[in-house]
Formats: structure tokens, sequence, C-alpha cells
């Protein structure tokens, strides 16, 4: 589905590259002319390029005079939410999300945001960019340096460097891909973890969900004997989960036990299994939250790890009925309320909990 958002920053990429063609030949005469100023865009990815170019051809259809309405316009109206939004990042975002939609950007829009992210987030960055980045054949390469150097450099070859409404409109037209906090209206505990409470949580889920399985085991010894295939740390959490239930519905039991004998159908090793069933506890908590609400949380994990996530949003409602994922999302804010209020060790080895988590974060 094609989103407001996504229209307006193929608007706004178009507007830049005019008035960079514009600016070009000093700001003077007619309006843009189409090519040049696409030759700008031309490190852009094959939908995104595609879109700037349909957009380009209604463009062309306008009068002269309209079409100076609307470049003016639209790079107004672009500068004026960059001044109102700012053109940060939320530290939540996880890098490989960035380093994805930077990946799909010319160049030169890539020098740009580079700047503007934080300084440990820059080498990690740049890095991947470097990797998803495949070299063009050297025609392409020669358009998109030139395009480089008519941004940088005015009529005569003066230095030109954009100045701070244009740079501002190209970060706000970026960053508007990502969620911010305070785009949250009343964030609630689950929306406040970082990514590393966020791969606790997923263990957490996994781990109680085991353990309300365990209850419709009859045999203590059964029990015993099924928590060895554990590792003994997620043993002992399994068998505090247990110690902690007390009433549990019936319907509770069996659909854990549902979805612990699917999981060991597929011959999971015990780890994989426990964030497996956490990460679809985590997709019914989330499918009852707000587009925006899922967006900051998947926007916080690997790139591959956020589209299985939203892959199993989409399939929640067949996972279970409202009844139970109501169940779900309670459990889930309470753990989550949990991970939020613990206190933390100001010092943690590499062997802490927190860093096993971090580790984690990277996987799910």
């Amino acid at each position: 589905m094609v989103t407001t958002a996504y229209i307006k920053r193929i608007d706004i990429l178009l507007a830049l590259a005019l008035a960079s063609e514009r600016g070009a030949r000093g700001g003077d005469g007619p309006p843009p002319a189409i090519e040049p100023a696409l030759s700008i865009l031309s490190g852009l990815g094959q939908p995104d390029r595609q879109a700037v170019e349909s957009r380009a051809r209604w463009y062309e259809g306008l009068a002269e005079s309209e079409r100076a309405g609307w470049l003016a316009t639209t790079l107004a109206q672009a500068a004026g939410s960059s001044r109102k939004t700012g053109t940060g990042i939320d530290p939540s975002v996880h890098p490989s999300q960035i380093i994805e939609a930077l990946s799909r950007e010319p160049p030169r829009v890539q020098e740009l945001i580079l700047n503007r992210l934080p300084r440990d987030m820059v080498r990690l960055v740049s890095a991947g960019i470097g990797r998803m980045t495949q070299p063009r054949p050297e025609a392409a390469r020669r358009r998109a340096e030139g395009a480089a150097v008519a941004v940088r450099q005015g009529p005569n070859g003066s230095s030109r460097e954009p100045d701070g409404e244009s740079v501002g409109v190209v970060c706000r037209a970026f960053f508007s891909q990502f969620v911010s906090i305070d785009m949250l209206h009343e964030p609630a505990d689950l929306d406040l973890l970082s990514a590393v409470e966020l791969a606790r949580l997923v263990r957490l889920l996994g781990g109680r969900q085991t353990a309300v399985a365990c209850r419709g085991i009859a045999a203590v010894e059964a029990v015993a004997s099924f928590l060895r295939h554990f590792t003994a740390e997620d043993a002992r959490a399994i068998a505090a989960h247990i110690t902690a239930l007390t009433a549990v519905d019936p319907a509770q039991v069996e659909f854990a036990e549902k979805m612990v004998h699917t999981a060991l159908r597929a011959e999971m090793a015990p780890s994989a299994m426990l964030d497996w069933v956490g990460m679809r506890l985590l997709a019914i908590t989330l499918s009852g939250r707000e587009t925006v609400q899922i967006r900051y949380t998947t926007q916080k994990l690997p790139v591959e790890a956020a589209r299985a996530l939203e892959d199993l949003i989409a399939s929640s409602r067949e996972t279970c009925d409202e009844s139970m994922a109501k169940l779900i999302r309670a459990e889930a804010e309470e753990l989550a309320r949990t991970l939020r209020t613990s206190a933390r060790p100001e010092k943690r080895s590499d062997c802490s909990t927190d860093s096993v988590a971090e580790r984690r974060s990277e996987a799910i």
C-alpha cells in the first residue's frame, strides 16, 4: 500500500532535484528542466526512481505558472514541517533499519544523513551501506558524481553547499520513515522497552507460556524430565514461572500446549523454541495496538526480525480468539512493566543477563 508519507517523500525528492538544477543555473530563467534534475536522483532504487519519474511526467504536463507554484509550495511546506519536527532520529532505531533506508538514497543524501546521525551510529551505518551498495556501471557512476557536484556548486563552478532549509527538507523526508517517541500518545511500558529489554520480554513470554503448558502435565517427574532439555538458566526460569502460577484458566493451558507442541514437532532447539513462542505472543500483543506503536516497536529490531514480526502480527488473528488475545496482552504488559521498573546494575559483565539479551536482540 502506498502511504501518504511515501507520496510526500517522492514529491520532496522531485522538488529538491528541480530546485538544485535551477540553482546550478543561477536561479534565473524558466522552470528547471526535467532530465538534468532527474540525473541528480540517479542513485535511487528502482521503485523510488520509477515513482519520481512518474511524478515528473505529471509535473511536465502542468502549465509553466503551475509548475512554479507547485515547486514553491512543496518546498515551503516541507521546510515548514522540518522546522516544526526537527531532523533527528529516535535513538532506539536499529542501525540495520537505517542502513536499508539509506541504501535506497542517492550518495549526496546519504552524506547529509550520515552527518546528522549520532556519532556512535555513523561507523556502523557507513559500513553497512558499503556492503549493501552494488558497484554501478561507469556511466551511471559518472552521472551520479556529476550530479553531486552540481548540487554543491553554483554557476561558474563556485562552491554552493545546500543551505540549511534544503538540508532540513532532505533530512525531514528521510527521517519521516521512522517513528519518534513524541509521536506516541501516552506510551505504555511496552512502547518504552529498549531493544535489549524487548529481547528479554520475548524470552520471558516464551518461558511463561511453556510454564503454562507444563500445567497440563500431571506427573511432577514428567515436568522435571521435560525441563532437563533446557539450559540450567532457562529451566530455572520456567520452574519459577510454574511456581508463581496460581489459578490458570483451562483454555490458557490448552492454548499454551498447542503452541509448545507445534514448536516441539518442528524439532526446534529448546532455546530457539522459547524465542519462537515468545515472538508469536509478542505479535498477538502488538496486533491490538495502533500502527504507530507497532512501527515504533518493530524499528528497534534488525530488519529481517522486524519483517518476520510484522508477518506474525498480520496473521495473529488466526492464532487465537479475541478473549485469549486480551489475556496475552495483559500478561505482556505486566512483564513489560516489571522489566521497566526492575533495578539495573550499574556495571555489567560480558556474561550478564543483559549482555546475553543484547546479543539475542540481534538474532530474534
